[in-house]
This record gives C-alpha cells, structure tokens and sequence, in this order.
C-alpha cells in the first residue's frame, strides 16, 4: 500500500511492528526488553487515552522526560492521534518552561517525576494545559492532586484512537533556540520529515528509500539496527535518529544513567551489540576516546559499524584517537540542524579522516554571502548555508523570523538558518560557524544577550558581556566579562549561582574576566575583538 496522503510515522510504525512483532523495539537501562507488539500496544492506548481526555487533532503534546521507552511511547501516541508531540528541554527553569509551553499552546505534558517541582512553578501560568501526565521515577513522594499517573493512562480505555484518518500533514514540533535566547518551534509535516529522513543524501539512515509502506516493510532486515544514543532524544540529532530507528524496525538501546559516562556507555553498547552509536561532537566523542585510551581491550565492539555524530564540531584528532582503536567503523560527522536536516556530512575511517569542520556537499546546498549573491566555490567568500528541498512549514506563531529564514530565491525556496561557511574549489563546505553571537556549548545554543540580562540583575554588577570561550570537551562554554560597581566583589562560584537561579545551568557562565570597563561604541554596541581578547591564553 502507498500512504494516500504522504507518509505518516504513525502508519509506517504500524506497519512495521506487524512485521517484526516479536523483535524488540526498546531495550531499557536495565536489560528489559520491550517487543515491538507491546512498544505499539502501549502507544495505541496512550493515544485512546489522550482522546478521552479530549485532546483534538492538531492540539499539542509536550514531552519533557530523558530518554526511554516511554518518551519513545509519547511521540507515537501523539502520531497515533494526530495530535503534535512538542519536544522540550528539561534543562530548563520554570520561566523557560512557562515561555515553551504557552508559546506552543500545549493541551497535555508527559513528564518524568523528577521534573514535577520545576513545572509547579510554571503551572500557574498554563491554564491551557488540561491534561498533566507523571511518569513514575525514583522522585519520592505522593502524587499531586493535578496530576495522572502514567500507569493510569495505560490502563485499559473506551474508545478509539484516532477518529480522523491520518495525514502526512500531520505535524512535529521541534523547539530550537532562537536569536533572542527564547526557543522557537520549528514546523515540520510528517511526510516532509520521513522524506528528508530516508533521503539517499543523509548519512544517517538506515535503509532504502521506499516508495510504499509495503516496500519499506519488504525491505526491513530481520534483526534491524540497534541504536545507542548517547545525545538527549529531546534534541534534533537524538530525536531524528531515533525515528529513522523505528522507521527501520531497528531497537533503541537506551543509555543508562541520568547523565553520560563513557564506561557504562561502551559497557552498554557491548553487552547489546549494538551496531549504530548516536553523539554530540567531542562533547561526547572525547570522553569515549578517554576510556579506550584508559581499556584498550575492555570493548571489542565487533558489533559496532557507526558512530554517527550531528550537532556540535567533532575533531580531527578525536575521531583518529578513536579509530586507532576502532579501526573496522566508520565515522559520520553530519552537518544540519533544526530547519534545515541533512545539509552535508563527512566519513572518516582509517587512513582516511576527514578535517574538523569539512564536509561534503549536497547539491541542494548554495551559499547566499550577506548581499544576497550566490558564493562561487573556490572564491574564498564566506556566505550564510542555504539548503532546498523537503524544508519545514516554518516557525510556530513566528511569521516575521519564518520569513527571514525560508526565503524564496529566483523562485525556489531555501532555509537560511545562519551558518556561516565556505565552500572549497573542490566543493567541500568548510564550516565557520552559527552566525551573530550564538554559544554552542555540548549541543546546547546560548545567546549571550539571555546571560547578560540575568548578570546585569545582580546588584554588584554594572554591566556584563557574555561570548563564548573554546572548550576541549564542551566545544564552547559561557565566559563573561563584568564591570562590577563601585565597592563590591563577586567570585566566579557566586555569580554561576546566581545564574542557574533564573536559567538552565548550562547558560550560567564558567569563566569570568572582571574588568574596570566594558569597551563599548557610541551606540552601545560590543566591541566583540575587544571581548574575545579578555580569554585570550596570553591577557
């Protein structure tokens, strides 16, 4: 059967869990293993549930839990009842939860216990969400009165789960962080997203580009990928893979462990045989390199073809330090991002490792210089990435940025997210960067414009700048330079404290220069030279 409206993940995991049944679909922290029969069972009652709740189509389901089988569960659910799943960071503050979860309308959040309290202070603001959904963790306590329990929502219900047939209109939102620090929802239909998934261009994925569901199912291999994502499935690189893995028929192993640590992740990778690993950069990659380094014999990972990495830049030097002892993988650093997924992507392997931040290039991919001119290659001018092809709607209630960033040129239209480049005469893309003054710092975006308002509310503080500072593990972390007021002192601990008071840790700043005077122009403009000189290894 082809899908009558464009491809819709809902259908396609239907599909393929009738097909492999018995092989398992999740396989959790703890060696549990969960069938795709049982994975799908449980997401069709989720999905019935929601509907009983009176969740209707199009309305918006936010999930803020780590990676598991019942993240996995959530989304398709929300498939299943053609309802939009909403990705959100559980890094975040309340402020920054109440700013997602308002801006996306959400009518229901599916969060783990651990984030209970941090949404009770950002419940008073969301009188729009009707349904509130507790997964079960070690989080001691009663359960609150404004709260199911996830375990009730899996009980058994009336009623179907979807009462409209699915589209590939059907939507996925995808929050990002936008250029003023607040995060944006990036638009995606379904069929868009499966087609830029499953495109013969992305090195990610898994299988032959089908043209029906039954030649996707056909083409499925019996024992599929098993997939180990070390990267939150909360963020694109996590989430995507993890779709084209359920795509595939394939098994998401989940890492264990609330936050990443090398051994227990090549332990797990091991013991699963797992032959597909999911990274964030050298956030990742250098850790995991550090413990081969330290058991050169431990981890044979005979199993193991790819480590796939997306999102933060992945070194030259860490990728040979891993396939000196990896020597029979391969390694794909990919290029894209929220707006714009599958734009370039290198393969390393021994004897052949390709350059940090080289890649090679689609030819949907031109690069646009800032007077709207098209960069020849070889010419040494730098342009902002410009990709065509399957793109998203835009940005969710953000017309004026949906516009400044899907543009239509000479009548095709391009996302421009704000990656600055080059492109080589032998066409490779030398990437320079997101443009403006965006922090990467291990896969999280930071506007320093964000960090220094928190800053400038401490009352030792005059003024404060913010940029990023080069990082061997994290890529980038926050430095801040601070003009303190007359009289008064602030250590680096305090003001970091006083940060994570009011933003997500990872914002706070772990370096800080202070200094007589913030050097500014007339206007009040950063004089950014200036700034990055305050971190230099000789100031």
């Amino acid at each position: 059967m082809s899908p009558p409206s464009g491809w819709n993940f809902a259908d396609v995991i239907e599909a393929v869990a009738a097909a492999v049944p018995d092989h398992p679909a999740v396989i959790e922290t703890d060696g549990t293993e969960i069938s795709w029969r049982d994975f799908v069972g449980r997401a069709t009652t989720l999905a019935a549930f929601l509907i009983e709740r009176g969740a209707g189509v199009g309305d918006k389901v936010a999930v803020c839990q780590r990676n598991g089988a019942d993240f996995l569960v959530a989304y398709l659910a929300a498939f299943k009842a053609r309802l939009v799943p909403v990705n959100v960071n559980y890094r975040y503050g309340a402020a920054e939860l109440a700013h997602l979860l308002t801006d996306c309308g959400a009518a229901v959040v599916i969060y783990h216990a651990e984030f209970r309290e941090v949404l009770d202070l950002a419940r008073p603001e969301l009188v729009m969400v009707h349904t509130w959904i507790e997964v079960a963790d070690r989080t001691p306590g009663p359960l609150p009165s404004w709260t199911i329990d996830y375990g009730v929502s899996l009980a058994a219900v009336d009623g179907a789960e979807s009462r409209h047939p699915r589209s590939g209109d059907d939507q996925l939102l995808l929050y990002t962080g936008g250029t003023t620090g607040l995060p944006k929802g990036v638009v995606w239909r379904q069929d868009d997203l499966f087609g830029v998934l499953l495109d013969p261009g992305n090195a990610m994925r898994h299988i032959p580009v089908p043209e029906s569901i039954d030649q996707l199912v056909a083409a499925l291999q019996t024992s599929g990928p098993r997939d180990l994502a070390a990267c939150p499935y909360m963020h694109a690189t996590g989430l995507f893979n993890q779709l084209m893995t359920m795509v595939a028929g394939g098994t998401s192993v989940i890492c264990p462990g609330p936050t990443f640590e090398a051994e227990a992740f090549w332990d797990t990778a091991q013991r699963h045989q797992v032959d597909l690993v999911v990274i964030v950069g050298d956030v990742f990659a250098a850790p995991l390199a550090d413990a081969l380094d330290a058991w050169p014999t431990r981890w044979p990972l005979h199993d193991l073809g790819f480590i796939v990495s997306s999102g933060l830049t992945f070194s030259r030097r860490v990728k040979e330090r891993l396939l000196a002892h990896l020597g029979h993988i391969s390694i794909v650093d990919a290029f894209g991002s929220s707006e714009a997924s599958g734009i370039a992507a290198s393969v390393s392997t021994v004897g052949d490792v390709r350059e940090t931040g080289r890649f090679s290039l689609s030819d949907r991919v031109r690069l646009l210089t800032d007077d709207d001119q098209w960069a020849t290659p070889g010419s040494d001018a730098v342009g902002r990435v410009a990709m065509t092809g399957r793109l998203p709607l835009g940005y969710h209630g953000d017309p004026a940025k949906t516009a400044a960033t899907f543009r239509t040129i000479e009548g095709v239209r391009y996302a421009v997210p704000g990656d600055y480049a080059q492109v080589e005469s032998n066409g490779a893309l030398r990437l320079l960067g997101r443009g403006a003054s965006c922090i990467n710092s291990g896969g999280e975006k930071i506007y320093p414009e964000e960090v220094d308002d928190v800053i400038k509310r401490h009352p030792a503080v005059a003024d404060a700048a913010c940029i990023g500072v080069p990082d061997e593990r994290f890529g980038s972390v926050v430095g801040a330079v601070v003009e303190l007021r007359s009289g008064t002192n602030l250590t680096t601990e305090q003001l970091t404290g006083f940060v994570k008071e009011h933003l997500a840790g990872y914002k706070a700043p772990r370096r800080m220069r202070v200094v007589d005077r913030i050097v500014r122009s007339g206007t009040g403009k950063l004089d950014h030279g200036w700034l990055r000189s305050q971190f230099d290894s000789t100031s």
